[in-house]
């Protein structure tokens, strides 16, 4: 699936429905949709979203984008963790989203390489196709987005950002 995903978001030519989305909606849909995955591990979903944001993009991509990254934390993380999905607006009116984890996090030095295809952390020993991250900055480039990977202040686990410009 990951690879008929990124197939068709690196086409030649990619059409996107845009649309005038909820950010927050979209995000409790997919944090909805991954609780069961999430429970498993004992791992808590937390959603932080300003009422009324509002982003004109394609709903299913950004979906692609909420659902890649959620899944990563809840897989990478160890059980009885914590996963925080935040939507706010920045200066200028920018739409910020970001996924944050207390969790191992990635290595500074390792972000621009599990950005690739294929890629995974080094350190990872989880089963995967190294394609979720490769599809979340292929989305983020087809909107206009900045994708940044960081730290938490908590525990140092992976803070995925995302900017997108309204």
């Amino acid at each position: 699936e990951q690879l008929l995903t990124l197939a068709r978001l690196t086409a030649d030519r990619v059409d996107l429905a845009l649309e005038k989305l909820d950010v927050g909606q979209l995000s409790a849909h997919v944090i909805a949709n991954l609780q069961s995955l999430a429970d498993e591990k004992k791992i808590s979903l937390k959603l932080e979203s300003e009422d009324n944001l509002t982003l004109i993009a394609s709903e299913e991509s950004l979906s692609i984008l909420l659902h890649n990254l959620i899944r990563n934390a809840v897989n990478y993380i160890p059980e009885g963790s914590k996963v925080e999905v935040k939507a706010t607006t920045a200066k200028g009116g920018k739409i910020v989203l970001s996924v944050a984890d207390n969790g191992p996090g990635i290595p500074a030095e390792k972000h621009e390489m599990v950005l690739r295809r294929f890629q995974k952390s080094a350190n990872s020993a989880k089963s995967g196709s190294g394609l979720g991250l490769a599809i979340v900055k292929r989305i983020c480039d087809l909107h206009h987005a900045t994708l940044e990977l960081g730290r938490t202040t908590k525990k140092g686990g992976l803070k995925v950002t995302v900017t997108f410009n309204r």
